[in-house]
């Protein structure tokens, strides 16, 4: 906390802000207490110390990424004549299981921006925020479709401050190829830990279900070496009887990150 001096008790009003020696005893703190789950017994009680390790290790095994949707605070300050316009792409390749777009981006044009400088910028950009987005081309505007591409952009949308403009991807499974991590190959992921994609963690697959999960999430250490056969928690409930499931769901629950073993190895 940082305590503010006032005039009421006759000192300066200055913030009495900690020191950097200060500081890094903090983080050490924090780091030792909370990130380090090694370190934690010497200053956490034990009975909150599973607690603390499990979202210790939840957090450091997070691997989500927030995209803060304010780019006019990062950006260099345009010029005061300069265009700015959030721009959406409307795919046309785009299936059914993946039909949502991507949130809009920011477009800064100049004042005399044309139609073929909007859609050149507007493919730019997105080429560069997405990775599957490396070979798409924006070729048409949306609801402007008939007007010549040297139409000024300030001149046809006026006090407009949204568009979208409609594109495709150059070459064979353009699209599909970057949308998902694991390309092209067809495969289902559904983990306790909620990851419903390839993260780059090791994985493995039901011998009976053949959905993917984490090892680590299955009980299985990282130091083990994958079972030669895997059999899910899912698929033993199934296999129960006399109403075991629901204790099956509490118990692959909590034993997310905890090293518990919810795998069965056969």
């Amino acid at each position: 906390m940082v305590n503010v001096n006032t005039k009421e008790n006759g000192l300066p009003c200055t913030p009495n802000l900690p020191s950097e020696e200060h500081l890094r005893r903090d983080l050490k703190y924090l780091y030792d207490c909370m990130l380090n789950p090694s370190t934690m017994s010497n200053h956490v009680p034990l009975i909150k110390r599973v607690v603390a390790v499990d979202s210790a290790t939840t957090v450091l095994d997070c691997k989500q990424f927030l995209k803060v949707y304010q780019p006019e605070r990062f950006l260099p300050i345009p010029k005061s004549d300069a265009i700015q316009v959030l721009c959406e792409v409307d795919i046309m390749e785009q299936s059914d299981v993946h039909s949502r777009n991507p949130p809009p981006e920011l477009l800064i044009l100049p004042s005399d921006a044309t139609i073929s400088d909007l859609k050149a910028e507007a493919s730019r950009t997105f080429q560069d925020v997405y990775l599957m987005f490396r070979r798409f081309q924006a070729d048409e505007l949306v609801g402007y479709g008939g007007v010549n591409e040297s139409t000024q952009v300030k001149l046809l949308l006026g006090s407009a401050e949204f568009v979208t403009v409609r594109g495709k991807f150059l070459g064979k499974n353009g699209l599909s190829k970057y949308r998902m991590e694991r390309g092209m190959e067809r495969w289902t992921v559904d983990c306790f830990c909620g990851a419903k994609d390839d993260d780059g963690e090791r994985m493995l697959a039901c011998d009976v279900c053949s959905v993917w999960q984490h090892t680590r999430c299955a009980g299985i250490p990282d130091l083990d070496a994958v079972p030669a056969k895997f059999i899910c928690l899912r698929c033993r409930c199934l296999s129960k009887t006399m109403n075991t499931s629901g204790n099956c769901k509490d118990e692959s629950v909590a034993g997310v990150g905890l090293g518990k073993n919810l795998a069965h190895v056969v």
